[in-house]
């Protein structure tokens, strides 16, 4: 009977973060909270030991075909991701592609009890996995969900103890400490980039710190910017503190920083200037694949073919990203703008001589 319910393969390995059989897998997360009432479910029968609390409870819910009618047998989702980690139920579907967010929900009539559950139970599980105040994770902005929320807080607060440290100890930004921020971030599916999509890809997880041009040819500093400023500095001074002799006046733009995705070929039309790419996480194979001699004239998978010799690779990884430099329609927005203007601008962060942050300084600045 065991063999035909396996526990999930990722519970296999040890809890990423050392923790015990009450702390929840990520994976395991990310479905709970993309389940609905009418999700359909298979639980393993008599799973529980006779004669146990657990056991009067399972045997009871345990008959449930969809979520809905195991809510209304006695589980909650605490109960599910219990049952799921321990190969007691399989979720067959279907689900949501993100979890609900409440604050989106026009018609409050139209969520299920299984909805209001599940919410208020990954409410209070985010609160305590990652230490936080209701408040603070409900300060939703630029397109984040709840769940995106958390991770990047807790991105942010690693990003502030990594700064912390570095000014402490005069040490530079390591590439473990770039990791473990990118690991804690939360990265938001971007339905954009089709031109880097895999044929049947619906989106890449990928994100964009610092400056970016709109479809109206604005130029902007991105939500996650101005609300994740430490994760920003981490990113900057990594960069800024490797720089060769040859390019020690570079400077960037945006940080585009990308997760588990491999690209179809293509070419890049809207960098302006060189672009510094690098790579952090624990990964096997991945490459990157550049063709020096493209004159932009052939066709894509034309030069694919033809030019395979041709191809420079160089390694990638779990998480990569792209520092850009755009000039242009960047340099003249910045002329005769004040220093502190085109540092917030930039992104680059700075402190005035009483140690207040341009951010902090933003309002003084007015439209100069």
């Amino acid at each position: 009977m065991k063999e035909k319910w396996p526990q999930p393969p990722y519970m296999s390995e040890d809890h990423p973060e050392g923790k015990g059989a009450g702390s929840y897998r990520d994976e395991t997360f990310h479905l709970v909270t993309r389940c609905m009432a009418k999700t359909k479910i298979a639980y393993r029968p008599h799973a529980k030991a006779p004669g146990s609390k657990s056991h009067v409870r399972y045997e009871k819910y345990s008959p449930s075909k969809t979520l809905g009618e195991s809510f209304e047998n006695g589980a909650w989702p605490v109960d599910w991701c219990w049952d799921i980690e321990r190969g007691y139920l399989k979720v067959i579907g279907p689900l949501r592609e993100e979890p609900l967010d409440i604050t989106e929900v026009s018609d409050m009539s139209k969520l299920t009890d299984v909805d209001h559950a599940v919410v208020q139970w990954y409410k209070k599980e985010l609160i305590k996995k990652y230490d936080l105040d209701m408040k603070t994770l409900m300060e939703l902005g630029g397109g984040e969900s709840i769940i995106m929320r958390a991770h990047r807080l807790n991105s942010q607060r690693e990003a502030t103890r990594i700064l912390q440290d570095c000014r402490k100890n005069k040490r530079k930004v390591s590439d473990e400490d770039m990791t473990s921020v990118l690991q804690k971030w939360g990265f938001a599916r971007n339905v954009t980039r089709v031109n880097v999509m895999q044929e049947g890809v619906q989106f890449v997880w990928s994100d964009t710190l610092g400056l970016l041009r709109d479809r109206c040819g604005d130029i902007h500093l991105t939500s996650s910017t101005k609300r994740y400023p430490e994760v920003v500095q981490v990113f900057s001074k990594w960069l800024t503190e490797r720089l060769p002799a040859e390019a020690a006046s570079f400077k960037w733009t945006s940080f585009n920083v990308n997760k588990d995705y491999a690209t179809k070929i293509h070419r890049d039309g809207n960098n302006f200037g060189p672009s510094m790419i690098s790579a952090f996480g624990e990964f096997t194979g991945g490459a990157l694949n550049y063709y020096p001699h493209d004159d932009c004239k052939i066709d894509l998978d034309k030069l694919e073919k033809k030019h395979q010799d041709e191809a420079r690779e160089a390694e990638l990884g779990q998480w990569s990203g792209t520092v850009q430099r755009q000039l242009g329609a960047l340099r003249r927005r910045l002329r005769g703008q004040s220093i502190l203007h085109r540092l917030l601008l930039l992104g680059v962060p700075c402190q005035d001589e009483e140690g207040r942050s341009c951010e902090a300084r933003r309002a003084g600045v007015g439209s100069a």
